[in-house]
């Protein structure tokens, strides 16, 4: 799964920069963006484009430069998911839900169990109950 991105960008060199002279400073400008933003997208989930474009749109703000402040990158970035993306992340997280709750509601059973097999006074005697052990 993955968001569809428009960038829309403008860069300029800084020619007080030391260094060698940059030779493709467009396919570097690309570069940076994308390992930037591809860095924040993987921390969020498909289904929170929002926040994701905000956090992107937030680095981008402050402006991008490389290493050594050859290029200086103003950029903003839209993100947009299809619906068949959306659809399948809805699922996948509806699967999901069902899947935690499943392992909650076995987790909490087991701590009962737990708590009824260890209390000194009820354990012995549910246990056997529990066997089909009858008294008397």
């Amino acid at each position: 799964m993955h968001y569809d991105a428009t960038v829309r960008y403008r860069w300029t060199l800084n020619k007080a920069a030391q260094g060698p002279r940059m030779l493709a400073p467009d396919a570097l400008v690309r570069h940076l963006l994308r390992e930037n933003l591809a860095d924040i997208a993987h921390k969020y989930r498909i289904l929170d484009k929002d926040a994701a474009q905000n956090a992107m749109n937030a680095l981008l703000g402050q402006g991008v430069q490389d290493d050594e402040k050859r290029v200086h990158i103003d950029a903003y970035v839209e993100l947009r998911i299809s619906k068949s993306e959306k659809a399948a992340a809805v699922q996948r997280l509806n699967e999901e839900t069902k899947l935690r709750t499943a392992h909650a509601r076995e987790t909490i059973e087991l701590d009962l169990m737990l708590n009824r097999l260890t209390d000194p006074s009820l354990g012995p005697v549910w246990w056997l109950a529990s066997m089909g052990v009858v008294y008397g």
